[in-house]
């Protein structure tokens, strides 16, 4: 719940969709994989698989398409509702889905692959070819439910190459898959962001924003001594805080316990969260993504309230931080049941 969810090709905001469920309209070549993902996905993304099902209609235009209905028990009080239409025009969404001359490849589906004595890995195959990775690397999945949403993701490719800044969760599996740079270069990337830690980060002692930064960020601050043993001191100066040699091995020895999966979709979640202790939050379920998009983003709603938002500005920056968040959130959910060393 609280995540942006790419069901099936269509990112939906689990949140805003009503309380007692809502119709996803699917292309009905993904018709087989809705109800596989209707009995295996949702338990993942935290809501009852019992009543989550799939029925074929026809419209008066005579287009048979596939509707997926998810409950959304669970959802917060404060969560907004919003019609559908608002999340995504379906009308012109399936027509061009459905045109699919453009592309290099017919269907997609999610091949599994058992091996003996091993847990079963499952293979996205454009027609009857696995996907290879950039660097050549076939694209193995270790949960279903992560194999059918990233072909979900290439299902919904329409037209021409690939997009990958629309595929969230095919990026992380290939950087987790390719690891482009080396495993210890990602952690000490990682670790820089320790020192100059949004939730460390406060404006003057004493000032309306130091306030707001305190209200949100010391909750974290707290969790994370508690639940990862990593303290952080936050500081009111311009140059910065100092972390303690402490809490930096501490944070090193966290990041080196993670498996590729896992590093890949912290990384990910660090960046766009600007923090260590954010993305730590996000990816362990104490913060929900709109939880986690509010905290790092204190400074930014403070400017907005006291100067005014900026259209195209402010509001394309929020949805591009609410990708970056809610990508590796989705990841890691859907990466359930997965052995830890991933």
């Amino acid at each position: 719940p609280g995540c942006i969810a790419r069901i099936l090709g269509l990112y939906t905001v689990l949140p805003q969709l009503s309380k007692s469920g809502v119709d996803i309209m699917l292309r009905r070549s993904v018709f087989t994989a809705a109800r596989q993902l209707a009995a295996t996905g949702s338990d993942v993304l935290g809501i009852s698989a019992q009543a989550a099902s799939v029925t074929m209609i026809t419209s008066p235009s005579q287009e048979t398409c596939g509707y997926l209905c998810l409950p959304t028990r669970g959802v917060p009080e404060e969560a907004s509702v919003s019609p559908v239409c608002q999340l995504i025009n379906m009308r012109s969404f399936a027509a061009s889905a459905l045109d699919s001359k453009q592309r290099f490849y017919k269907s997609v589906h999610v091949k599994e692959v058992a091996k003996p004595g091993q847990a079963p890995e499952y293979h996205v195959c454009l027609d009857s070819r696995p996907i290879k990775t950039p660097a050549k690397h076939t694209l193995v999945l270790p949960t279903k439910a992560l194999a059918l949403a990233i072909a979900a993701e290439w299902e919904w490719q329409h037209k021409g190459k690939p997009q990958m800044h629309t595929m969230p969760l095919m990026s992380i599996a290939v950087t987790a898959i390719d690891q482009p740079k080396p495993r210890d270069k990602v952690i000490d990337t990682l670790i820089k962001y320790v020192h100059t830690d949004a939730t460390c980060c406060r404006m003057d002692e004493g000032s309306q924003v130091a306030s707001l930064q305190a209200q949100a960020h010391d909750p974290l601050l707290n969790w994370a001594a508690a639940e990862l043993g990593v303290v952080l001191t936050p500081s009111h100066s311009i140059f910065g805080p100092e972390q303690s040699p402490q809490a930096i091995a501490t944070v090193r020895r966290l990041l080196q316990s993670y498996g590729p999966f896992h590093l890949a979709a912290m990384e990910q979640a660090v960046q766009g969260c600007k923090s260590f202790v954010i993305a730590a939050a996000l990816l362990s379920k104490r913060l929900s993504i709109r939880e986690a998009f509010l905290a790092s983003r204190v400074e930014e709603e403070a400017q907005v309230a006291a100067w005014g938002r900026v259209e195209a500005g402010h509001d394309l920056d929020e949805a591009d931080m609410r990708t970056r968040i809610a990508g590796p959130s989705l990841f890691v959910r859907l990466m359930q049941g997965a052995p830890t060393s991933l």
